[in-house]
């Protein structure tokens, strides 16, 4: 199990960071748990970064979704990750 603590911020200035986790993530092949619990501040490209990491990698199970989380995700009509 590899565990992707998400941070506070998951903007487009923190995606690059988190992309090369991600592949760290693919490259293992292994179950992951994607924890957002601490995400207080999200835009567009952070919501685009977790739905193509659930969509792209393939064992994802996202945990602990904030309530900033939910609400971006709703706000751009996603509501399964």
């Amino acid at each position: 199990m590899y565990e992707f603590k998400l941070p506070q911020s998951v903007t487009i200035s923190s995606c690059d960071e988190l992309l090369s986790k991600a592949i760290e993530a693919k490259s293992n092949d292994v179950k992951v748990e994607l924890d957002s619990s601490a995400v207080d501040i999200i835009d567009t490209a952070g919501v685009q970064f977790i739905y193509s990491l659930c969509a792209d990698v393939n064992q994802v199970t996202h945990v602990n979704i904030s309530e900033v989380v939910k609400d971006a995700m709703s706000r751009l009509g996603l509501t399964a990750v």
